[in-house]
C-alpha cells in the first residue's frame, strides 16, 4: 500500500498538468478582453484606400503600416552617388513611391506580418504592381532574402541604368546594419 501513494501522486499531478495543457490550447475556452486598441487583422487580408508614403517600401492604407512584399528601398535618410556626387537616394525612392499612388487608389493583399507589426503585401494602384514598378525604376532592389519575385525587374533596372543603379549605392540591408544604434 505504501508504493501505490507516490504512483498515485506522480499520476495525479500528470494529469493536472495535461489538463492545464489541454485548457490552454482548447479554442472555445473564454479568453479575457484584449486591452487598449487593436488595429484590424489584416495581415493575410485586403486592405484599400488611398496610401500615404512611409518610404520607399512603406506605405500606410487604412491606417495601418504596409511594408511592399519582396523589396528593399534606401532609408529616407541613407545617400548614395551619383556622377561623383551624394545624392538623399532615400529621399528619391520615397518621392518615386509617393508618385506611383498619388491620387490613386491602392489594393494590398496582405501575405503575412514583418517584426514591426507591419502588414507585408503586394499593393497595387490602378493595376500596377507597386513593388515591381519601384525595382523596374531602380528605386528598390529585389529583396531576394525573403523572395525572389522582383529578380527579372532588377536586372532589367540595372542594365538601364535607371535610378540607383545610375551610380553607386549601398544594399539598404547593409546601410541599417551599420547604423549607430538609437538612430
Amino acid at each position: 500500500m505504501m508504493r501505490r501513494g507516490p504512483r498515485l501522486a506522480l499520476a495525479l499531478a500528470l494529469l493536472a498538468v495535461a489538463v492545464g495543457v489541454l485548457l490552454r490550447l482548447d479554442p472555445h475556452r473564454e479568453r479575457p478582453a484584449p486591452t487598449g486598441p487593436r488595429p484590424p487583422p489584416v495581415a493575410t487580408g485586403l486592405l484599400e484606400g488611398r496610401a500615404r508614403v512611409v518610404d520607399g517600401d512603406t506605405i500606410e492604407v487604412a491606417g495601418r503600416r504596409v511594408r511592399l512584399h519582396g523589396i528593399d528601398a534606401p532609408e529616407r535618410d541613407q545617400a548614395c552617388e551619383r556622377g561623383g556626387r551624394r545624392y538623399a537616394c532615400g529621399e528619391e525612392a520615397a518621392r518615386a513611391l509617393a508618385e506611383l499612388v498619388a491620387g490613386r487608389h491602392v489594393r494590398c493583399a496582405g501575405r503575412g506580418e514583418d517584426q514591426y507589426g507591419r502588414v507585408i503585401a503586394v499593393c497595387r494602384a490602378n493595376g500596377t504592381d507597386l513593388g515591381e514598378a519601384m525595382v523596374r525604376a531602380g528605386w528598390a532592389v529585389a529583396f531576394r532574402r525573403y523572395a525572389e519575385d522582383y529578380v527579372d525587374a532588377e536586372a532589367a533596372a540595372r542594365r538601364a541604368g535607371a535610378g540607383l543603379w545610375a551610380g553607386r549605392f549601398e544594399a539598404p540591408e547593409d546601410w541599417r546594419r551599420q547604423r549607430p544604434a538609437g538612430r
